[in-house]
């Protein structure tokens, strides 16, 4: 095991453009939410300030083509706005995913009577295989 700052495989990710990017919407994650600690390990283990210098928020929003970041973390806009060009509509207050109307239509065609997977699964052991990577 060597040192982190003699991580070649860090370094040679942080050297291109795309790898700064992604090491700095880590670091903009970890300062958004205070996470002290973590930086003090994630900073030395990234080779923050010798591979790369972190990009700051403004500038990774402009970079990335986001518009009125406010209150949340980068990252956080970047995966909104990747579900809703998805079609899925993700309620952050309560945590849970609402399928975009036509993804709602597919799911009753395919399950009429409404039942969650789990409660298929208790239901049918035939059923629980297949679906077992959706919970």
């Amino acid at each position: 095991m060597s040192f982190p700052i003699n991580n070649a495989a860090v370094q040679q990710f942080a050297s291109s453009k795309n790898g700064e990017i992604t090491l700095s919407l880590i670091r903009e994650f970890f300062s958004h939410f205070n996470m002290q600690y973590s930086l003090a390990v994630f900073d030395p283990e990234s080779c923050e300030g010798i591979s790369y210098k972190s990009t700051s928020k403004s500038k990774l929003a402009t970079e990335l083509g986001l518009e009125n970041v406010t209150g949340e973390p980068l990252l956080h806009t970047l995966v909104t706005n990747m579900m809703k060009e998805r079609g899925v509509i993700v309620d952050s207050e309560r945590k849970t995913e609402q399928p975009s109307s036509e993804l709602a239509e597919k799911e009753k065609m395919e399950n009429p009577k409404g039942i969650k997977n789990f409660e298929m699964c208790l239901l049918d052991v035939n059923f629980c295989l297949p679906c077992i990577h959706n919970f």
